[in-house]
């Protein structure tokens, strides 16, 4: 036995004098001396202008199509149609949906991305999103312009999903496919450092800017708590299904170029 005592005497006096010569003893945090990188907050919504902008992309992506974003060199260019009027596809019509919901509820990508016909209710106007971020999904209130959306939506036989797979129905619709369309829309509409989620600070803004306070937005965004809502705070509010009527207003009017 005085062989093991010994043994943990000497990783004790080794500990002790590692921690004293700034090593990583026993209870020593090894990066305790490192300053912590402040994150800077990310305050970017969509002003009247853009959302115009936006509001046009989005009509030309669905009717015209977006013209291609040209990558070719000189060896590969000849290759191009010569007329330009040719250089346009559609854009994925899922997606162009996904982003216009994503833009009257301020939902996050993924709960709209893997929406089921399940989770909503056209009578009482609400779509089943998780109360807060990770949890499940419960009856949330949504305005009517998000109904109409939906109504508009063909249902493909065999496919749960609102926004179905490209190859598989049964499966929900790609994150990349909408973030590939994102990337030609936000590029046309001129906001190129607008991002996805960028929407959903655009709807926080809107809320706070229509006299939305704290606790509303927070319900309205289904924050864990208020502390990330603060920034959007302004003055009372009606209550909240009044608040994303306001907002749904606002969005469909500055999508068709009103003020």
């Amino acid at each position: 036995m005085a062989p093991v005592r010994s043994r943990q005497r000497e990783r004790c006096v080794y500990a002790k004098h590692n921690e004293a010569k700034g090593g990583c003893g026993k209870s020593s945090n090894p990066v305790r001396l490192v300053k912590r990188y402040k994150e800077n907050e990310r305050d970017r919504f969509l002003s009247g202008e853009e959302l115009q902008r936006l509001g046009r992309t989005l009509e030309l992506a669905d009717q015209e199509g977006l013209p291609w974003v040209i990558k070719a060199g000189n060896s590969t260019a000849k290759h191009l149609p010569k007329d330009i009027a040719k250089r346009k596809t559609l854009v994925n019509p899922r997606a162009l949906c996904c982003l216009r919901l994503l833009l009257y509820t301020g939902a996050r990508l993924s709960e709209i991305a893997t929406l089921k016909w399940e989770h909503i209710d056209f009578e009482l106007i609400t779509i089943a999103l998780p109360s807060r971020k990770g949890d499940e999904r419960k009856p949330h209130p949504v305005s009517t312009s998000v109904i109409d959306i939906l109504s508009d939506i063909p249902r493909e036989d065999g496919a749960p999903y609102v926004l179905p797979g490209c190859k598989d129905p049964t499966q929900p619709i790609s994150i990349e496919v909408i973030e590939n369309a994102w990337q030609r829309i936000r590029i046309h509409a001129n906001i190129p450092d607008v991002r996805i989620h960028d929407l959903r600070h655009t709807v926080g803004t809107f809320a706070a800017q229509a006299s939305g306070n704290a606790f509303l937005i927070s319900h309205l965004l289904r924050h864990r708590n208020v502390t990330i809502t603060n920034r959007y705070v302004n003055h009372d509010a009606p209550p909240i299904r009044v608040l994303s009527e306001t907002i749904g207003e606002r969005i469909a009017s500055g999508l068709e170029g009103g003020e």
